[in-house]
């Protein structure tokens, strides 16, 4: 298991990053790091799903 920190919304489009190095950083940029981070995932997530789709019953 290795650790890569953690992310927390604040609300109001803000949010709370504290990643390794004992970095931390609170605000609207942290904000827009955390919508590119979740993009990434939720694309990978979806690439994933379409393979095993196709895997699973041919071309979808």
């Amino acid at each position: 298991y290795k650790h890569f920190g953690q992310f927390a919304p604040l609300g109001g489009e803000q949010a709370a990053a504290e990643l390794p190095g004992d970095w931390v950083s609170i605000g609207h940029s942290t904000q827009w790091l955390w919508y590119g981070i979740f993009t990434v995932i939720a694309l990978f997530y979806m690439q994933q799903a379409s393979e095993l789709a196709h895997t699973l019953f041919g071309r979808v």
